[in-house]
């Protein structure tokens, strides 16, 4: 394992917003994360940066967040763990749909303490994949996670 510096915000948020026409490095000397989208790909500026990135794959290690079909299986655990009945059914059906991940958070606005509840449970499977990612990629950081 090689031991990294890791800005923990910056990695977290990264999981988070991730994107299909996104790429995100960490930078193991920094801790930071870079970020761009494929669309903004036409600047100088950011050629310049992939350039780097590719220069150096010591330096830089691509973030690979959960797949949407591991989110959508986080979403299909918390929903059968949800005893309320009507409220776990209106879940199940979310899931089943085309745009489920999106269907299921509309699900939980109407379904305040629930969606609390959802928000803990996504950040701490979320916490658990950026754990696995640093390990799969050998990767020890110098500091632990804050949570």
């Amino acid at each position: 394992m090689r031991k990294v510096k890791v800005d923990w915000a910056e990695v977290e948020e990264a999981f988070t917003l991730f994107g299909r026409e996104q790429s995100a490095y960490l930078d193991v000397r920094t801790g930071a994360v870079l970020r761009w989208t494929d669309e903004a790909m036409d600047t100088v500026e950011l050629e310049g940066l992939v350039d780097e990135v590719a220069a150096d794959p010591d330096r830089y290690v691509a973030v690979e967040p959960p797949s949407s079909a591991e989110e959508r299986g986080w979403m299909a655990d918390f929903a059968r763990g949800v005893e309320d009945g009507a409220a776990r059914g209106r879940l199940e059906e979310a899931l089943t749909e085309t745009g489920a991940l999106r269907r299921f958070k509309d699900v939980l606005v109407s379904l305040p303490a629930l969606r609390e509840r959802w928000f803990e449970a996504e950040a701490a499977h979320r916490r658990a994949a950026i754990l696995a990612w640093l390990e799969r990629a050998g990767l020890e950081p110098e500091t632990p996670p804050p949570w």
